[in-house]
């Protein structure tokens, strides 16, 4: 294969992965600008990973050295007491001593919270991250409208006027004012002041008072030990929040491996479609970028195999207020891709209503491919597949290897057989040299590299000149193929 074709390739996956506008894939030596909204999106959404992983590896681990301890001092516990039997007084009286220090030892194991203590701190980092990453988008929505920082009313004595080195600095200490007094509301008083800020209404979603409540909770690790109170259980009330069990005033909450799944999922769900909903009101000319980001986060979670979230965020993406400025062909990609996440879930009724929502006859061959695969019409799909060829208008052959929508249908045999009659010669051939490709990037990636931080919404204006400027995207090592205890 000759660079032109590889590089030919590349734009057509660029298509695939639907970035429907651009037309040559980023290299190292080109690399895309990511929007500053989209790369805060994308970081934050990292992170939550980043936390759930944490959790997932360190409970385990810490309660497996809490269990060999405890193995240990049972051990100290059976050879003293076999001295005692059977020793000397010397050795007696020896192993009288190593009783009383394992029973030390064993009554400070028994009040270990130890994975507990971790669990809590990483639950209370979640909402830390969010909480970052909620500043990042203010900062950067202001910063892209003047004219919302102008309509800011703050006043600055003279004192304090002169020892502002510019204009800018000015500006930056209003907006850093006014994004801390927000930020220091509830999560509710949030939402209210952006809602009349911006004119929308951010809680008409079905899981807000689940975030209400998951919010609360953390709040109540931070000042209450966990323990409920009066307040908690009214604003949960307030929010709408339904109780499996309702808790008592005094009852103690703890976290679990399930809710912290479903409130890391939910957290950054939230910052999705916060994000979007803001983006698409605050700056509307840029509707086109943020559809194609909407597209490319959606893409990401079909590759990590996340079809929860694939799911949720694809349904979130075909709601009217997203679909705005969208074209005919991003709003086909976004029902494939959540389909295609229905599917890996068994969700097949919801995957056939959302197929059925329009027609597909008189789409391009590579849709009616695409609905076939879903719909398991295998004979269909491969004769489709020949009819488009080498190259269709959304599907080229590095499609067939890296698109989701084709990860059970690799396994066919037919599926094979039709692919080395288009391109001459074997699918694991090109499978190979892919891998070798990722393999090479791979290792690049793990070459040191200055770290790329979004700066506090309250540093310096010197600082929040680096959170402003586009930033090339870094690459990241290629995630695990098993994530599905994330779902």
């Amino acid at each position: 294969m000759t660079t032109t074709q590889e590089k030919t390739e590349t734009k057509a996956l660029v298509y695939v992965n639907n970035r429907l506008t651009v037309k040559t894939t980023p290299t190292e030596d080109s690399a895309k600008e990511n929007h500053p909204l989209a790369e805060n999106l994308a970081d934050f959404m990292q992170r939550v990973d980043d936390i759930y992983f944490s959790v997932t590896a360190m409970v385990p681990a810490t309660s497996e050295i809490l269990k060999r301890r405890a193995a240990k001092i049972d051990k100290i516990f059976a050879d003293a007491e076999e001295k005692i039997k059977t020793g000397s007084p010397a050795e007696a009286a020896s192993a009288g001593a190593a009783i009383v220090d394992a029973g030390h030892q064993s009554e400070q194991l028994y009040r270990s919270r130890l994975p507990e203590i971790i669990e809590q701190s990483l639950f209370v980092k979640l909402f830390s991250e969010y909480d970052f990453f909620f500043g990042v988008c203010l900062r950067e929505l202001y910063r892209r409208r003047p004219d919302l920082l102008a309509s800011l009313s703050k006043q600055i004595s003279f004192d304090e006027l002169i020892k502002f080195e510019s204009i800018e600095s000015i500006k930056n200490s209003v907006l850093d004012a006014e994004i801390d007094s927000i930020r220091r509301e509830s999560y509710v008083e949030q939402f209210a002041i952006l809602n009349k800020k911006f004119g929308l209404p951010l809680t008409k979603f079905q899981e807000w008072p689940d975030f209400v409540e998951s919010a609360q909770r953390r709040n109540l690790l931070v000042h209450c030990g966990g323990h409920v109170s009066e307040q908690y259980l009214q604003v949960c009330d307030a929010a709408g929040y339904k109780f499996e069990s309702r808790p008592k005033v005094g009852d103690r909450l703890n976290i679990g491996q399930k809710y912290f799944e479903k409130s890391a999922g939910l957290v950054a769900r939230v910052g999705f479609m916060l994000t979007h909903t803001l983006w698409r009101k605050v700056l509307p000319s840029e509707c086109e970028q943020a559809n194609e980001d909407m597209n490319d986060q959606i893409y990401r979670l079909l590759c990590a195999k996340r079809w929860i979230t694939a799911a949720e965020l694809g349904t979130f993406s075909l709601s009217d207020p997203m679909l705005n400025g969208a074209s005919d062909i991003q709003k086909r990609i976004r029902l494939i891709n959540t389909a295609i996440a229905l599917k890996n879930l068994k969700r097949t009724d919801e995957m056939n209503k959302i197929l059925s929502s329009v027609d597909w006859s008189a789409s391009v061959r590579d849709f009616r491919l695409a609905v076939s695969i879903l719909k398991d019409q295998t004979e269909d799909a491969i004769s489709t597949m020949k009819q488009i060829g080498k190259r269709g208008e959304l599907v080229h052959e590095i499609a067939y290897h890296q698109w989701p929508l084709f990860n059970a249908f690799r396994e066919e045999p037919l599926f094979h057989k039709a692919y080395e009659e288009i391109f001459e010669y074997p699918f694991y051939l090109k499978a190979e040299k892919n891998a070798e490709e990722a393999r090479s990037k791979l290792e690049k990636s793990k070459e040191p590299t200055p770290s790329l931080q979004l700066s506090n919404p309250t540093d310096s204006a010197e600082s929040q000149k680096k959170v402003a400027a586009p930033r090339k995207r870094r690459v990241r090592p290629t995630p695990p193929t098993d994530t599905s205890h994330i779902e």
